[in-house]
């Protein structure tokens, strides 16, 4: 019975059942852009900060992106795109809190919210 016992569990109540934790990805969308013009060759990453986030990355053509996310909180850093010697080029141009974990880059993602981010700094 004991070796019967968590295969029932699993069948009643889900082997990966995590409600709350990994909800369905939502369309994001978005422009990122510093002092006014658009971050180009450069990729967008999505560090999880919270429950439910899950690490995504996408390489952002004109400062724009579009990409299934899980809703949750995350810290958005940026690294090197396919052109390496471009990319790199962007990358130094950006503040420092971009380019490694920051609590100052913590953003919420919800259903149906674009995320407009012009960079300062």
């Amino acid at each position: 019975m004991k070796k019967i016992l968590p295969w029932l569990l699993c069948g009643f109540l889900g082997c990966n059942s995590n409600p709350g934790l990994n909800p369905d990805p939502v369309p994001l969308t978005g422009t990122v852009s510093r002092a006014g013009a658009p971050l180009d060759g450069v990729v967008l990453n999505f560090l999880p900060a919270g429950p439910g986030a899950q690490q995504v990355g996408v390489e952002l053509k004109d400062g724009k992106f579009d990409m299934p996310v899980n809703p949750g909180e995350y810290l958005i850093i940026f690294t090197e795109g396919k052109d390496e010697a471009a990319s790199k080029k962007v990358l130094e141009t950006l503040p420092e809190a971009y380019l490694v974990p920051s609590e100052e880059t913590k953003i919420t993602v919800t259903a149906d919210t674009p995320l407009e981010l012009d960079i300062s700094g």
